[in-house]
Formats: C-alpha cells, structure tokens, sequence
C-alpha cells in the first residue's frame, strides 16, 4: 500500500460514511457525499504523496545547490487536469473501501497512483486487494478474495450516463484472462516483497480459474459533482446482471469535482 501520505488516507478513510442503497440486479448499491473537509483531506494525502517522503533537511540541503525538490516532484507545469483528478479520485476510491469495506492499507496495492508520468494514463486495475491463508494449497478457500476496484469520475454537466458505461465495461469485458494475468504478476512480486512465502504469493493465480467467481469482490466507484446525484442514481437503474458474481457499486458525491484539478499541485 502507499507509503506516503498513508495517515492523511487513514484519516479520510475513518470519515467514510457510506448510504446503503437498494440492491440492483445483483448489485449491492451504497453511496458516500463528501464534505468540504473530506475534499482538503483528500488534496492533502495527495499533496503528501507528490512529495515522495522528503523532508525539510533534505530540501533545503538541496535548495543550495540551486534544485528545487518540490517543483522536480510535483512537475506542476507537465500535469494533466484529468490524470490529476484521477489520481485523487483513485485515492478517496481507495479510502472508502478501508473505511466502508473494513479492507486494511496494508492489503491494498494502487499500482498507478501517483501516475509516473502526469501527461498521461497507465494501465493497470486502480486498486487491487487479496487475502490469502498463509498455507500453500491446490485450491482457494472460501475466505481468501481478491478485490477488484475500478474508478471512474465524470466532469460532464448533464449526465452520468457516459461514466456508468465505462465503468461498468471496465470490471466486465476489460477483465480478460491475459489482463488479469499480468496483473496478477505484480501483485505477486509486491507480496513477496511484504514477506509473503513464494508458495503462498503463487495462489493468486488461482483467481484466474473461472471457479474462483465467487472469490473476487469487483467494486466500482463512480464519483460525480452532487448536482449529478440524480442522473447518477439514475444510471444505476441500467446496471447489467451480476450473474451470481459479488459485484458493487459505489457512487461517491465530491464537491467541486469538476474543478478538484485546481486545488492540488
């Protein structure tokens, strides 16, 4: 899980307050309405990200020899207002499903955040999580999961219609095997990193059997501006059937979303 800026995500995470909403096609509903101080703890976890983990010292030692540590790490002038927004949008994504979900940071992987270069999108699941029993195994138990979190956010004035689709492709047709495949890879070489013994890191792969449906949690979180509220509910009403998979869907209302660009580095 993120290492910089993890106090200010646990901090967002504990003011989660998520709305259960009525079930739909198999789908388990909740939303969750930001305040103003969500939004600047949300900037701020950012802003602490951007900052890789220096500290004053090192700045101003740096600061001597003419380099401005800051500006190199917040590249403010290479940003993309949509890359940034999906940054943070990812990051209160990842808070609601520590604070709502009673996932923990460290079970949780965000492999594109911050994004290694800000002009552009990577590729990549936006928050990936898995519980295995440390015990190697042919088969996965019924407690070991994999969690799957895409996030999308809309900027449109009208309509959350757009989002919905994309975001409802994105845990459907975009999960093929070969994508989850290498997705899986990284997860696996991050567990071992952690400590996790290589004959226990190998189960995820497990995930990829189509007997293992019911062992994946695919989450989206669509975030919109409050005045799309309705048109977002809305949408909700076109979600496809879940088909018996755990599917969940997580419209999150951010104040001035639509500007959100504006206010971080």
């Amino acid at each position: 899980m993120l290492t910089h800026g993890r106090d200010s995500l646990l901090k967002l995470a504990g003011k989660c307050v998520a709305v259960s909403l009525d079930p739909i096609m198999g789908w388990t509903c909740d939303s969750w309405l930001l305040d103003e101080d969500d939004v600047d703890i949300a900037v701020e976890t950012y802003r602490e990200l951007l900052s890789g983990g220096a500290t004053d010292e090192v700045a101003e030692v740096l600061s001597q020899a003419g380099i401005d540590l800051e500006a190199l790490l917040q590249a403010q002038d290479e940003g993309n207002d949509r890359i940034t927004r999906s940054d943070i949008t990812e990051l209160i994504a990842a808070a609601s499903v520590i604070g709502a979900d009673g996932w923990l940071a460290d079970e949780l992987h965000m492999p594109n955040v911050p994004k290694m270069a800000r002009k552009k999108s990577d590729s990549g699941i936006d928050v990936l999580g898995v519980r295995l029993r440390h015990t190697p195994s042919d088969s996965l138990a019924s407690d070991e999961v994999l969690l799957i979190v895409s996030v999308k956010h809309s900027v449109d004035e009208k309509s959350a219609q757009g989002m919905r689709y994309k975001l409802v492709t994105s845990l459907s047709d975009d999960i093929t095997p070969p994508y989850l495949a290498a997705q899986l890879r990284v997860l696996n070489g991050k567990l071992q990193e952690q400590g996790t013994a290589k004959e226990v890191a190998a189960k995820v792969y497990f995930f990829i059997r189509p007997t293992a449906d019911p062992n994946k949690s695919l989450v989206g979180v669509g975030l919109v501006d409050p005045d799309l509220e309705t048109s977002l509910s809305d949408q909700l009403q076109y979600l496809p059937d879940a088909n018996g998979q755990k599917r969940h869907f997580r419209a999150v209302l951010v104040p001035g979303l639509r500007t959100l660009h504006e206010r971080c580095p």
